[in-house]
């Protein structure tokens, strides 16, 4: 095996240099964004909002989603409570709260 011969100054901007490629170009694209199986749907969420409007209670929403009463609650309270939820609003609202910048781990870690 032959040994690395790059210097510490220069690996530093071989790093900084992919690092500048794959977010100016495109370089590693990700994954395409989809939904957690798990996550409540527009459909579900247009559910909630008209048991809401019909005063059924959260337990009722819940029964008719299959879903446990303490999911119904929180999404209601995470956005906007009982008298505000709109359910295009909230879903456009988990869509955008689900992602998670993450900073370069190649600037991050000069280890790397």
């Amino acid at each position: 095996m032959i040994p690395c011969m790059i210097s510490p100054e220069c690996l530093i901007d071989i790093t900084l240099l992919l690092c500048l490629l794959s977010t100016q170009t495109g370089g590693f694209r990700p994954p395409v964004r989809k939904r957690h199986r798990l996550s409540l749907s527009l459909d579900e969420r247009e559910e909630i909002t008209r048991g809401l409007v019909e005063k059924r209670s959260i337990k009722e929403i819940a029964n008719k989603l299959s879903r446990a009463p303490s999911t119904i609650r929180r999404e209601i309270q995470r956005h906007g409570g009982a008298t505000y939820y709109r359910a295009a609003k909230a879903d456009r609202t988990a869509w955008d709260n689900a992602l998670r910048p993450r900073p370069c781990q190649l600037i991050e870690s000069l280890a790397l």
